[in-house]
């Protein structure tokens, strides 16, 4: 029985909750993600974020739209599916945060992990080389 919140205790229950979900996610072709959460002695507030699988993130969803304003004032168009590679890392264009001024673009390297940027490191890696 749980008398109090805290940080240990708020994993615990979030990742029991999200465990007891996946089976509903599973059968009705959803995915779940857990998001951040704020808790006091009380009280514990989880954010959840569940999408239909196979389907475009929020993200992603206004990284198109963006995309589609911005491409056409841009002599070099910005290619959505367009890897780029740093060293070892090679990063794809994953999302855009609508709220985020300096920095709105996500890019996520192939072991999952994302960063934010800013629009001029969006031209210079992701635009067609080939449009002049």
């Amino acid at each position: 029985m749980i008398t109090k919140f805290d940080k240990k205790t708020c994993k615990e229950v979030a990742d029991q909750v999200i465990i007891d979900l996946q089976n509903f996610a599973d059968e009705n072709g959803l995915v779940i993600e857990k998001g951040r959460g704020s808790y006091s002695e009380h009280n514990f507030t989880l954010k959840l974020e569940i999408n239909i699988k196979g389907q475009d993130s929020k993200e992603m969803t206004a990284l198109k739209e963006h995309l589609e304003y911005l491409n056409e004032t841009l002599t070099k168009k910005i290619d959505i599916n367009k890897s780029y590679t740093d060293g070892s890392q090679t990063f794809k264009l994953t999302g855009y945060k609508t709220r985020a001024r300096k920095r709105p673009y996500i890019i996520t390297d192939q072991n999952g992990n994302s960063y934010v940027t800013n629009e001029n490191y969006v031209k210079l890696h992701f635009a067609d080389k080939e449009c002049a």
